[in-house]
């Protein structure tokens, strides 16, 4: 278990957008990874995606507002993940090429098991994410 210290419901709607991205930019099928890993003192997690990429142009400006990639897309999704992310102090950006998928990374901090009940503000849930790869079943739960 990786414990952060998170609205629980901000961070399941960061996770919702970076899987729905990724669905809508697999039209024709492909793989969606969710992976987990400890750097340093924060917990990362990667969601790659196997669909169609974005062009320098479009990755360098992913999570201003309006900026939607897709058809019928408001634009609004990314950024108001940016907006979370940098609210719980986290950081989020994407790795991307055209024709050969994305891969959004969030990084939050860690904290530990026991301090996950002792440290939490009322308005604040300490929140366990579990993350595992493995095609399109990446796993998260806690949230």
């Amino acid at each position: 278990r990786a414990f952060v210290l998170a609205d629980g419901d901000k961070i399941k709607q960061v996770f919702w957008n970076f899987c729905e991205n990724a669905v809508k930019a697999m039209k024709g099928g492909g793989t969606l990874r969710v992976s987990l890993e400890m750097i340093g003192d924060d917990w990362q997690v990667s969601f790659a995606d196997t669909g169609s990429g974005m062009s320098p142009q479009q990755r360098e400006k992913i999570f201003e507002p309006f900026q939607s990639g897709f058809e019928g897309g408001t634009g609004l999704g990314l950024a108001i993940v940016y907006q979370i992310v940098q609210a719980h102090d986290g950081k989020v950006w994407a790795r991307s090429h055209l024709g050969k998928g994305t891969t959004f990374v969030l990084r939050l901090r860690r904290q530990a098991a026991d301090q996950a009940e002792i440290d939490r503000p009322d308005s604040v849930l300490a929140t366990s994410v579990a993350a595992a790869g493995g095609g399109a079943h990446g796993q998260h739960s806690g949230l």
